[in-house]
């Protein structure tokens, strides 16, 4: 397919979200977090103001950063690996919404090897006149958003959103290496 150059598969879906009968790409820019919306012919119809996605999922290059007094002290260019986007029509209409997180850093973007959420929330956003807007959001949720999915987690017939998330102990700070897991469950109605 002839995606833009800088595509990547992560944070990366296909869906007719203006109910046009054609699929529109929809990415999460990998430097600045950004949703952003190509057409067919590769255009950018839209770009997110806010950030969202963002995950300490990351790998080293061999690309280093600025060189250093010794090449040995060099350090390995960091890529991080966007959230995935989500594209399900839960209200039955026929389009399709985008279901996106949004993690907040603790630590900014300061740091280029360092990413600390200190809290984050799952937006449901769909498309309106031109732009997506926000069509819902969960409350927010304190600690790291791992991952989230949509599917009958209880099997009562009835989908749900299903978060995962990394959070600090209670005690410890957002830079602390002690955490706890947590998956939390959220009815759609």
């Amino acid at each position: 397919m002839p995606f833009p150059k800088e595509t990547s598969i992560f944070g990366f879906t296909m869906a007719d979200i203006r109910g046009t009968g054609k699929p529109e790409m929809i990415t999460l820019d990998s430097i600045d977090n950004r949703v952003r919306i190509f057409s067919e012919d590769g255009k950018v119809q839209w770009k997110s103001t806010d950030r969202f996605g963002g995950t300490n999922n990351s790998y080293d290059t061999k690309k280093k950063w600025d060189p250093a007094y010794k090449p040995t002290d060099a350090v390995a260019m960091r890529v991080y690996i966007p959230a995935r986007i989500l594209a399900r029509d839960l209200n039955g209409e026929g389009i399709p919404q985008v279901i996106i997180n949004k993690n907040e850093f603790g630590t900014g973007n300061t740091f280029r090897r360092l990413r600390s959420y200190e809290k984050g929330e799952i937006y449901n956003l769909i498309w309106e006149e031109d732009s997506l807007t926000t069509n819902w959001k969960t409350r927010e949720i304190k600690g790291y958003i791992a991952d989230y999915q949509i599917g009958d987690a209880d099997n009562d017939g009835n989908a749900e959103l299903v978060v995962a998330v990394v959070a600090p102990a209670a005690d410890e700070g957002i830079l602390s290496r002690k955490s706890k897991s947590n998956l939390y469950f959220y009815k759609l109605f």
